[in-house]
């Protein structure tokens, strides 16, 4: 099993002992060195094949007849969620996912300077794997982060017929306005699953990286310290882990036929001034594991607000380019000397919801530049013809 990058990099970064790291597998080379910490060793081992088949089952794939999981995946409930959730995937495909990925394709090369796999940070993403791989396909880390919990490992085959039949029907009804609309209702999830097993973000990470192909190598729970030290962990004790220590999870994961991997972190932490006041790791956390690209979508407005002032400095200064709607960075932060825009869409004032965030100098700005055609719905306007995304790409420093 490969060893897991993020925590290889976390053990260079806090000054961990990296040889510990590169010498063993990667789930007893992370504890060993981690217990230097005072950590509680983790007693939950997962075998990549059932990483693998849980995250095909929750998306309504087909596994192979040798899986753990077969008796499950021959169930009525599971036969039911294959036909929807496939269903549903065909309609996402036809009308976003494919035309998201012929627009990466046009549009998204990496510029100067950053790395075609450069590292994505997604803020306010939720457990938003979905459109973070369609967007950045080849980006060797995905860093998310979202106020939801981080949930644990799903043991399907644990799950009485009514459980899992009544799971997966969860699963589908909190990820409809994802697959319908581009974005996740947070309420809803935390309504949908508070009957469910189905916990926390882990079930839609697992899901999303099925929908996009991937193996699931290894999965680590963690948290990070205020002083920045990295304790590996059960996911059962993240539930006693309140701020300032913040909760979060570690996906390995490999497309099929691919020699290398890909990282996927999810951070479960309030990124508002007063939540990174107590929690000040976060911010150094996101600027030594680096980035090439910043995403943000369906963000609230909460980058409009003087109290998000931290995060959108950070975002601002560490950033070499931003892909976002117009509910990410205001357009009056992007300093015209700093900041090489191009605008796809239409940018149309925002849903009566968010009506305060309206940006006169947004729409000056387009008719001034002009824009590219956007061939899809992407955020709280999510009709193709009043849809807009706003790509920045850093001037470099001469």
């Amino acid at each position: 099993m490969k060893k897991p990058i993020f925590l290889t990099g976390l053990a260079l970064f806090f000054g961990f002992n990296a040889a510990l790291f590169a010498q063993a597998p990667s789930a007893q080379s992370s504890v060993d060195t981690l217990q230097k910490l005072s950590c509680a060793e983790p007693t939950e081992v997962f075998s990549q094949a059932l990483l693998t088949d849980s995250a095909n089952l929750l998306a309504g794939f087909a596994l192979p007849a040798s899986s753990e999981l077969s008796a499950a995946a021959a169930s009525a409930p599971v036969k039911l969620h294959q036909q929807n959730f496939q269903a549903a995937f065909k309609k996402l495909d036809e009308r976003q996912l494919n035309r998201v990925k012929a627009f990466t394709a046009a549009e998204l090369a990496a510029p100067a300077g950053v790395a075609a796999d450069a590292p994505l940070y997604y803020p306010f993403s939720g457990p938003d794997l979905l459109y973070a791989e369609a967007f950045f396909p080849n980006a060797r880390r995905y860093l998310l982060t979202g106020l939801e919990p981080v949930g644990a490992m799903p043991l399907l085959a644990s799950y009485q017929p009514e459980e899992l039949a009544g799971s997966l029907a969860d699963m589908r009804k909190s990820l409809h306005a994802i697959l319908n609309f581009s974005f996740f209702k947070t309420n809803d999830m935390r309504v949908d699953f508070r009957g469910s097993r189905l916990k926390g973000v882990v079930p839609v990470l697992l899901t999303f990286a099925a929908k996009a192909g991937f193996e699931v190598l290894n999965i680590n729970f963690f948290y990070v310290n205020t002083d920045g030290s990295v304790c590996r962990t059960d996911a059962s004790a993240l539930t006693a882990i309140k701020s300032p220590q913040i909760p979060g999870v570690e996906l390995t994961l490999r497309r099929s036929g691919s020699a290398t991997s890909q990282e996927l972190i999810y951070l479960s932490a309030d990124i508002g001034d007063a939540g990174l006041a107590k929690a000040p790791q976060y911010m150094a956390l996101v600027q030594k594991l680096g980035h090439g690209a910043t995403f943000i979508k369906s963000a609230s407005f909460l980058l409009h607000k003087p109290y998000f002032s931290k995060v959108r400095e950070l975002i601002l200064d560490t950033s070499p380019r931003i892909l976002q709607d117009d509910s990410g960075v205001p357009y009056t932060q992007f300093a015209a000397a700093n900041w090489q825009p191009v605008f796809y869409g239409t940018y149309v004032k925002p849903i009566p919801m968010f009506g305060s965030h309206n940006q006169p100098k947004l729409t000056e700005a387009f008719k001034a530049l002009g824009s590219k055609p956007l061939e899809f719905g992407i955020g709280y306007r999510h009709s193709k013809r009043d849809s807009s995304l706003l790509l920045f790409n850093k001037t470099p420093v001469l």
